[in-house]
């Protein structure tokens, strides 16, 4: 072999040799995007998931808040004109009780998020001292109204 020859066997195997870590760099390069990728979609998703939950959330507490409000609204009314009110008793059983079935779907929401038992109301009162004590004297109020009705029956 002559010397010619012994350089360019050189120089081929030292371009093989660049191109196989060129490659091998590649190949890492590309398997870290598809992984980074993956992780992406996972947090995509999560958050997606999250949105759906405060959307949910969201619709849920406002339809049961403008019920309650609806409800108050045509009790105050009937009270002060108590001849011309418009709203007929079987009406505002109605109203009622579509109130009462948006606050249980909220309720049953607020459960299956795992804030059953007072967790929403202390976590609330952290931040607003007096939201525990307002919150047990609407469940006393309610309490003392349940029993007036069963009384009633």
């Amino acid at each position: 072999m002559s010397k010619k020859e012994k350089i360019m066997i050189g120089v081929i195997i030292a371009g093989l040799i660049g191109l196989g870590g060129v490659t091998f760099k590649a190949v890492q390069y590309r398997n870290k995007l598809i992984e980074t990728k993956k992780v992406v979609a996972a947090k995509e998703k999560i958050i997606k998931e999250k949105d759906e939950t405060i959307l949910k959330s969201v619709k849920l507490g406002y339809e049961a808040l403008i019920r309650y409000e609806y409800m108050d609204g045509a009790r105050t009314y009937s009270i002060r004109h108590p001849y011309n009110s418009g709203i007929s008793q079987p009406d505002f059983q109605v109203i009622l009780n579509k109130a009462a079935e948006a606050y249980s779907n909220y309720n049953d929401f607020l459960g299956t998020l795992g804030y059953r038992d007072g967790k929403l109301t202390k976590l609330i009162d952290q931040e607003k001292k007096d939201f525990e004590q307002i919150s047990d004297k609407k469940n006393a109020l309610l309490e003392l109204m349940r029993e007036e009705d069963e009384k009633k029956k």
